[in-house]
């Protein structure tokens, strides 16, 4: 009996067996956008799971790369098997076929995605099953390309030269570390403000990364938008640069943050709410030398009743010259190596290191 593995405009007619996995990675090379369909071979498409794309990408080639990943454009599951994709001498072309559907528009009626150049589009590997990607070293923006990929681990790299991270862009990813560039910036529209997609941050970036655990804010990111942090329930400890001006409602709502490390001499406005669902009496909240009593006369930052500068109780500590062991700022030794810990203020030899 003949079986047919439906591909986006293609059958395959292959014998009644399973399709082997291909577990090396295939490298690919397109040289005109819109033409990965065509390069790649039937069997290709259904079976790699390891794949590296380099050349120009439009809405056709993602739309092939989404189906490979086990989801197609009408959010149905398809029978693809890619997990990991390698982009990262790829690039980002508009135009091209719509590659999804906007989640939840009307099926009679959707709303179609397209390719943008440059940038990782909306919605491109929401509910797939990828788990690891490198991304193009040459784009300028993320939207919403990763929320929802849940099925992502270890650590993602966003490139140099990526200038924003949008809304919702790792909304609910499963990745445990990231890796922001330093190119962020905050881009101003003729209005004198951000719109919602340019912005160094967007609201909701990491919303719902149960699993994160370590990320660094580069310093020339100067807003903390509306959820951006919420609902990360590992990710216990952050550093604020001293260029952040404000944190935004929701910001940190039911997170699992215990110690927040505020640099700089001002206090960052704190929208009312940015801290909801957590508990006020657990968080240590560590601020630069003589800055308690500004963040305790602070609207919304009172709340805190853990609130140091790192100079009490230092001092208390009696090290041995040359011990390396590691304290917290309130002189708690912690049984882990600094390398394993996450960003923070530390003591070690009797001396505040930041990590």
């Amino acid at each position: 009996m003949t079986k047919f593995y439906y591909l986006p405009a293609i059958a395959i007619a292959a014998a009644s067996v399973a399709l082997p996995l291909s577990a090396e990675q295939l490298v690919i090379t397109v040289e005109e956008a819109g033409t990965l369909p065509e390069v790649m071979t039937a069997i290709q498409k259904a079976a790699t799971t390891d794949l590296k794309v380099i050349g120009p990408l439009n809405g056709t080639d993602l739309k092939l790369l989404r189906w490979m990943t086990g989801m197609d454009e009408y959010w149905k599951a398809t029978t693809g098997r890619l997990v990991n994709i390698d982009l990262s001498e790829a690039e980002m072309k508009e135009g091209g076929e719509a590659f999804n559907t906007a989640m939840g528009s009307d099926p009679t009626s959707p709303i179609w995605i397209y390719a943008r150049e440059n940038t990782m589009p909306e919605e491109l590997f929401d509910g797939t099953n990828l788990q690891s990607i490198i991304f193009p070293n040459s784009i300028t923006a993320i939207r919403s390309a990763m929320a929802g990929t849940t099925k992502v681990t270890g650590t993602v790299t966003v490139p140099e030269g990526v200038l924003y991270v949008g809304e919702w862009a790792f909304a609910e990813c499963g990745m445990e570390e990231i890796i922001l560039p330093s190119t962020l910036t905050y881009s101003k529209t003729a209005s004198g403000y951000a719109s919602l997609n340019f912005e160094a941050l967007g609201s909701h970036a990491f919303d719902g990364c149960q699993n994160l655990k370590k990320i660094e804010i580069p310093a020339e990111v100067e807003y903390l938008k509306v959820g951006t942090f919420a609902n990360c329930g590992s990710l216990e400890s952050l550093t604020i640069p001293a260029t952040i001006r404000s944190i935004g409602a929701s910001c940190f709502a039911n997170s699992a943050i215990t110690d927040l490390y505020v640099e700089g001499t001002s206090v960052p406005v704190a929208e009312y709410g940015a801290f909801d669902g957590v508990d006020f009496d657990a968080i240590t909240i560590h601020v630069e030398k003589g800055m308690v009593d500004k963040f305790k006369a602070a609207e919304y930052w009172s709340e805190f009743t853990r609130i140091t500068d790192g100079e009490s109780g230092v001092n208390e500590i009696e090290i041995a010259e040359g011990n390396t062991a590691v304290y917290t700022i309130d002189g708690k030794q912690i049984d882990a190596d600094i390398n394993d810990l996450p960003s923070g203020l530390y003591v070690i030899d009797g001396k505040k290191v930041i990590k």
